[in-house]
């Protein structure tokens, strides 16, 4: 997935929960979640770690408790915000797992478990985030415009691209021409066209969220040493 156009769609995705976002909850700062200066890039991968966190928290609360003015479209993107969170934060794990794991081999110590961490995130946690988006956001794309959603069909699989790009070319077609009869003698015709978006009208059941559904990930990092050491418990 290209991450200038995931970052887009977080943006998106912000703008639409904006008002039931607490302010300044994206700019909060959690020590924590903090990584050390001797990690490349530590600063952005602390930021992603915790927005990643942030989203997963505040997106779950929002779908499992839906608020009273909440629209189909931000239901949608509640979802979307964790399955976007989920990913932020595991890249961020695995990012400075690989760090840890090549600095490790450099100085010829042990990477105190950095290196397989990282090969299950990447292997088995990341594919799964990836595939959740996509289930995630087809569903969200549906309560968009076709400009809202161009910039994010590339994330689909190939054969859902065809099928959105198949249906917003349906969409646009003529489709209305009326004829009034006014009396025997006389006939009045008006035609006319018009560009139809079929937006869903009701809230979609039984979205795909698979094992993440109700359940929130939390990823526990201690350092120690230079060495880190990761769980990953569900609850």
């Amino acid at each position: 997935m290209d991450s200038w156009i995931l970052k887009q769609l977080r943006a998106t995705v912000q703008l639409d929960l904006l008002e039931f976002t607490p302010e300044n909850y994206f700019e909060s700062e959690i020590e924590e979640l903090k990584f050390s200066s001797s990690f490349q890039g530590h600063e952005l991968l602390s930021y992603n770690m915790t927005w990643g966190l942030l989203a997963v928290k505040l997106g779950r609360k929002l779908h499992s408790k839906t608020p009273a003015a909440f629209t189909a479209r931000q239901v949608s993107a509640s979802e979307l915000l964790m399955m976007l969170g989920l990913l932020a934060s595991s890249e961020a794990i695995l990012n400075v797992a690989e760090q840890t794991s090549k600095k490790a081999l450099l100085n010829e110590v042990s990477d105190g478990n950095s290196g397989n961490v990282a090969i299950q995130i990447k292997t088995e946690h990341v594919p799964i985030f990836r595939e959740n988006i996509s289930g995630a956001l087809e569903q969200y794309l549906q309560y968009l415009s076709f400009a809202e959603k161009k910039p994010y069909i590339s994330l689909l699989p190939e054969s859902k691209q065809k099928e959105i790009l198949n249906m917003a070319q349906e969409n646009s077609k003529v489709i209305t021409n009326t004829v009034t009869i006014v009396d025997s003698d006389n006939v009045s015709v008006q035609a006319g066209e018009h560009n139809e978006n079929n937006q869903p009208n009701s809230i979609i059941e039984n979205s795909v969220i698979k094992w993440v559904a109700n359940h929130i990930v939390t990823l526990l990092i201690t350092i120690i040493g230079g060495v880190i050491i990761f769980k990953l418990t569900i609850g």
